[in-house]
Formats: C-alpha cells, sequence, structure tokens
C-alpha cells in the first residue's frame, strides 16, 4: 500500500520534471531567437549609418578627383609652351616662343600636397618646384622662396622613397583591370560569404549603394572617359586617374597618391598628385561625427575585399566607426511577457495539480486511518458484549457478580455511542456546516446547562472539579451553549482520561469574546505532538494506552468553535490547559 500511495507522487514529478525541461528548452530558443533578432536590427542599423556616412565622405572628395582628372598634361609643368600666340602687332609667335605658368604652380589643389611628374628615366619633376631658369620667373607669378624650399623638401623625400618602377607596375595592373562602377561594386562585394538570407540580403543592399555612389562619382567627374584612355586636343592619350597607396619609405607612413599614364609621341609619363592623407582623414572624421563619435578614416587592406557597408567609392578607404553604443536590452518585451505568462500558468498548474494530488493523498490517509481506528475501537467493546452476554447466557456468571457484569456492559455501550456520535459529528463538520442555535441570556443561565455534566463527568472519573465564573452571572451573553456545553465536555473528558489532579473551569470576557479555560495539574503536550493535535484521528504519544478514542475528540472541538466564529487554542502549563473562544 505504501509503494502505491508513494507511485502518484512519483510520476507527478518526473511529468512536471519532463514537462520543466520543455519549457526550458523553448524557452532557450525563444530568448536566443530574440537576441539574434537583435542583433540583426543592431547590424542594419550599423550598416545603414556606415552607407550614409559613406556617401558624405564620397560626395565630400568626389569633386577632388573630378579636378585632378580633367587637368591637362601641360599643368604638370612650371612653365608649358603655348602652341599659338602673336604678338602686340598681331604677328604670329613660333610655337615653344611663349610659355604660360601652370595654374598649380603656386598651390596645388585642395586636399593636395604636391603634384608630381615621372619620365620613362625616373625623373622626377613637379609643377610647385620649377627649376633653372624657371625658378627666376617662379618668383614673379607669386611663388616665394620660402614655399619653393618647402616644396623642393617635400619633392625630395618623395623621390627618395619611392620606387619608379614599382608606381608603374601599380598602375598598369590598375588600369588592365576592368573598370568602371560596376566592377568596383562587385570586388567590394566579393569578400561575403551568404550563409543566411539576413546577411545576403544586407550584402545586396550595401552593393547597391556603393554602386551607386560610384556611378554618381562617374557623373561628377565628367572629363572622365568609361575607357582607360582618353584623347586629348593635343595627342595626348590620357588615362583614368587611378588611386593608390605607395609606401613611404623606411620609418614613414604610406602616402596616398592619384596617378595616370600619359603617352605623348615617344614619351610614356606617370602624373599624379601625393594627397594631404592627415588633412583628408581629419575632415572626413568631421564629415560624420554626428553619426559615429569615435569614428576613424582607415585604409582598405589590399589582402581582403573592401565591405560595401564601409568602403568608400572615391578613395581606397574605409570607414571604421569604432565603439558603437547598442541600445540598451530592455528588461520587458513581448516575448519575454509570454514566456513569463507560460511559465506562471506552468507554476499554477503544477501547483493546483499537486494541492490536488496532496488532498487526495490526505483524504486516502485519513480514509485508511479511520477505518483503522473505528475498527480498533469496535473490536475491543464488541468482543466484551459477546464474551459477557455469551456468559451471562451459559449461566457461567456468578449472581453476586451480574450486576457488575451488567454495569461493563453499560459502560461499552456508552463507549460504542460516544464513538458513534463523534464520528457522525465529525461526518456532519466535514460535509456542511451544522445551524448554530444561539440564545440570549445571562451567563449564569449558560453556565447552568454547561457545567452539570462536566461535574458529573469529573465525579464518575473520582476526579474533583471547579468553578471560577469572573462574577459573570449577570453578564448578557448570546451563544449557543449546547454546542459550547459538547466542547467543553470532550475538553474535560480528556482532561480525566489523561490528566492529574483537580479539572478547573474559569470563565473571563475579553472584548467581544467569551473565554472559558479548561486545565489541570497533567504533564504538558509534548512539544513533537502539538503540531498535529487538532488533526483527525491523530493521537499524541502521551496518550497511547492510557484509554479509549479514535482521535477525533480535538478536532471535533476546534472545529465547532472555528463554525461558530471562535477559536480552540492549547496553553503549556503548568498548569496547561485549552481556551475555548466563543463570540457573544
Amino acid at each position: 500500500m505504501k509503494r502505491r500511495s508513494l507511485r502518484t507522487p512519483a510520476v507527478f514529478f518526473a511529468s512536471a520534471l519532463a514537462t520543466a525541461a520543455g519549457l526550458g528548452w523553448i524557452t532557450s530558443v525563444l530568448l536566443e531567437f530574440e537576441g539574434e533578432r537583435r542583433e540583426s536590427r543592431a547590424a542594419e542599423r550599423l550598416h545603414g549609418d556606415l552607407r550614409l556616412a559613406a556617401w558624405r565622405v564620397d560626395s565630400m572628395l568626389a569633386p577632388l578627383l573630378s579636378e585632378e582628372a580633367a587637368r591637362p598634361a601641360s599643368h604638370f609643368k612650371a612653365f608649358s609652351p603655348l602652341n599659338r600666340s602673336m604678338d602686340s602687332r598681331g604677328a604670329s609667335n613660333a610655337a615653344g616662343n611663349v610659355l604660360v605658368p601652370s595654374p598649380i604652380m603656386k598651390s596645388a589643389g585642395k586636399w593636395v600636397s604636391f603634384n608630381f611628374e615621372l619620365d620613362a628615366r625616373g625623373a622626377l619633376a613637379s609643377p610647385q618646384v620649377p627649376k633653372g631658369v624657371h625658378a627666376k620667373w617662379a618668383g614673379e607669378f607669386g611663388l616665394s622662396p620660402v614655399s619653393v624650399a618647402e616644396n623642393t623638401s617635400r619633392l625630395g623625400a618623395f623621390s627618395s622613397s619611392i620606387d619608379a618602377a614599382g608606381i608603374r607596375g601599380m598602375l598598369d595592373e590598375a588600369l588592365s583591370a576592368p573598370g568602371g562602377s560596376e566592377a568596383a561594386a562587385a570586388q567590394a562585394g566579393g569578400g561575403f560569404a551568404r550563409s543566411d538570407s539576413a546577411v545576403a540580403r544586407d550584402q545586396s543592399q550595401g552593393i547597391e549603394d556603393y554602386n551607386a555612389r560610384s556611378r554618381a562619382l562617374d557623373r561628377m567627374a565628367t572629363q572622365q572617359n568609361t575607357s582607360n584612355t582618353r584623347i586629348w586636343d593635343q595627342g595626348e592619350r590620357v588615362s583614368r586617374l587611378v588611386p593608390l597607396w605607395i609606401a613611404g619609405g623606411p620609418g614613414r607612413d604610406p602616402l596616398l597618391v592619384l596617378v595616370r599614364r600619359v603617352e605623348s609621341g615617344c614619351d610614356r609619363l606617370v602624373q599624379g598628385a601625393v594627397l594631404d592623407w592627415p588633412a583628408i582623414r581629419t575632415a572626413a572624421e568631421d564629415e560624420i561625427r554626428d553619426l559615429f563619435p569615435s569614428a576613424r578614416l582607415v585604409p582598405k587592406p589590399a589582402d581582403r575585399p573592401a565591405d560595401p557597408n564601409r568602403a568608400l567609392a572615391v578613395l581606397p578607404l574605409e570607414i571604421d566607426p569604432g565603439p558603437v553604443e547598442g541600445q540598451e536590452e530592455p528588461l520587458v518585451t513581448p516575448l519575454r511577457i509570454g514566456i513569463a505568462a507560460l511559465w506562471t500558468a506552468f507554476a499554477v498548474g503544477s501547483a493546483a495539480l499537486l494541492l490536488g494530488i496532496s488532498g487526495l493523498l490526505a483524504l486516502n490517509r485519513r480514509r485508511l486511518d479511520f477505518v483503522s481506528a473505528v475498527t480498533h475501537e469496535l473490536r475491543t467493546p464488541l468482543t466484551t458484549f459477546r464474551m459477557y452476554a455469551e456468559m451471562l447466557d451459559d449461566g457461567m456468571v456468578p449472581p453476586e457478580k451480574i450486576p457488575e457484569y451488567y454495569a461493563t456492559l453499560r459502560d461499552e455501550s456508552l463507549r460504542l455511542s460516544h464513538l458513534v456520535q463523534n464520528v457522525l459529528d465529525y461526518s456532519r463538520l466535514e460535509s456542511d456546516r451544522p445551524p448554530a442555535r444561539v440564545e440570549s441570556a445571562p451567563m449564569e443561565f449558560h453556565l447552568g446547562r454547561i457545567v452539570p455534566p462536566l461535574k458529573d463527568r469529573c465525579a464518575r472519573a473520582g476526579r474533583g472539579f471547579s468553578l471560577d465564573d469572573g462574577g459573570l452571572e449577570a453578564f448578557q451573553a448570546a451563544m449557543d451553549s449546547s454546542a459550547a456545553g459538547q466542547i467543553l465536555l470532550n475538553l474535560v473528558d480528556n482532561a480525566c482520561k489523561y490528566g492529574e489532579g483537580e479539572v478547573s473551569l474559569s470563565v473571563r470576557i475579553s472584548g467581544r469574546l467569551a473565554e472559558f479555560t479548561i486545565s489541570d495539574r497533567g504533564t504538558s503536550i509534548p512539544p513533537a505532538d502539538r503540531k498535529r493535535m487538532f488533526e483527525p484521528f491523530t493521537r499524541g504519544s502521551s496518550s497511547e494506552g492510557k484509554g479509549p478514542g479514535v482521535g477525533l475528540g480535538l478536532t471535533l472541538c476546534r472545529r465547532w468553535a472555528r463554525a461558530m466564529g471562535g477559536d480552540l487554542e492549547y496553553r503549556p502549563g503548568p498548569p496547561h490547559a485549552f481556551m475555548l473562544k466563543l463570540p457573544v
């Protein structure tokens, strides 16, 4: 029976554990999905801001590339000859007799440190550094000796740090590659793995945006054709302008240059501009400071394709946004509310089911206790009845003992009657609350009904009885004295069975409650038994073997008291006592 009673809780806890494990897995998956979705949205916002920043920087730098690409080859010489000119008399001058200064001799363009020209032999020249007789005339056109000295120093440092053959090789390689915005966009997007739809969608949007910026740059660079080479009026063949990063020499930073190939007759030149990379970086970072306060403009690594969300279309640069502050993760989200509701429903359902199972087990335990206790209590008087009846019927009892046998049979019948009455009373209390028969009368009237049965019970047990009514005989009390007398009789009966010395009853009024206290000089109930002393079919360890009973007396007393709006409490001694509180 014990094994069977443990089977139901074991099945419940196993089922609850399995359900909790399933809910835990579902919760983990949903929270992971929510985290991935949040990260995806954050990445989309970041890439959107990066594309906007790239548009700003490309728009800022596009005029630089357009202006440098549109320069004629003659601008890269300090003084260049005019093919046609005439004097003040209208006579034609011979070709080459008249020289004009370069527009960039005095000052290079915005964000340009200086311009240079590299001939086929590797000789380096600059329109900002006139030489020979041209140097004497440069001052007449506003180029100060200080500027000439500074530009000469820059050109010398540049000449000592570059590899002319290397620059030509890099330029030839760039010009041999497919040109145009479509090819650049395809190359920029080549580093992505299309592993999931979100990444693929973001990649596609980035490539489209990069493509649009490249086409806008082509429209702004109106001086360039879509091919690698343009034929100028003077017969020069000029390639498209190519931005490159070249080594700056030992201990020096790389240089950002714009270079192109110029073919004029037998000459094959490389012309270009050394850009002011620190100034460009500062201006670009200021341009996007509102989007990314810690942004940095960095060279695009040559060993990997560009990220289309970060790469510029004008120059080989990328935007590094730096530390980006993410949105604070909200503690409450619709998904988390749903998960909390799911777990709450599981907890409430489990608790309700557990309470139901506990109630069923408790009911089953009470049923078994009831059957066991009642069976045990019925067996003794029934055995006595049978044995004494057979002895009396067979004439085996001496005449002088017959009254004693009849007295025993009477006591056993009273015992059976008391037992049956307790069981019936308990059954009524379990099924329904009995109606109270309240009477308003002086306390003397109520005590006149309550006290005589208590004295009689003590007399039959050979115990004394005392009453302390507190002078309340005239106090008008509204109460059910019959039910109160039954409760107190059960308490006195217990005192006669298990207590010692005189049994006393004291009556006091406290507020709207009447307090009836039954006490004796017996031993207090052990602390271990006090927790269950009011539970049905429970007998304390000190009462075992001291008298008959099924353990319903105190249970009935407390339930009767609470049914009338009062209560029954135990007070440890000495002297120990039971206090009945009833509303009056």
